[in-house]
């Protein structure tokens, strides 16, 4: 089972997008394996759309608006709260390392729900003992 960092779901609203996500996403659905987005993610989206419409940016922002709306939870199968436990193993993931507070919410939800977390950001969190998979350097699930 997988928790979807933010930068997989984005890549999929793209122009080009990645072809080895897309052989990796595709494999995913294809064996019905479980995915999870957190809802950490959820607020990163609604930053970004809430960024672009402060740069005066409307028709990328309802662009976006209706991605999330109308695409995303037919990519994402579940959405998984930060719970408590969650809160507990994050805090102790920055007492250790501070830096990058969203990535470590993402982490600590994946390691609470025993889940592989899919991301990019591999230099972000590959320190902190999480099971991950990079589908951008690996095709297969």
């Amino acid at each position: 089972m997988y928790l979807y960092d933010t930068n997989i779901v984005s890549e999929l609203i793209k122009v080009k997008q990645d072809s080895n996500l897309l052989s990796f996403i595709h494999s995913v659905n294809k064996a019905k394996i479980t995915t999870y987005i957190s809802v950490v993610s959820l607020g990163e989206i609604i930053q970004g759309i809430e960024k672009l419409k402060r740069r005066n940016d409307f028709p990328q922002a309802q662009k976006l608006q209706n991605w999330y709306d109308d695409k995303l939870l037919t990519v994402i199968n579940n959405i998984l709260p930060f719970t408590e436990d969650c809160a507990k193993v994050w805090g102790k993931l920055m007492a250790i390392n501070p830096h990058n507070p969203i990535d470590k919410q993402l982490v600590a939800t994946a390691m609470v729900h025993d889940l592989t977390l899919v991301t990019r950001n591999v230099k972000d969190i590959q320190a902190t003992g999480v099971k991950f998979i990079n589908p951008f350097v690996i095709a297969q699930p």
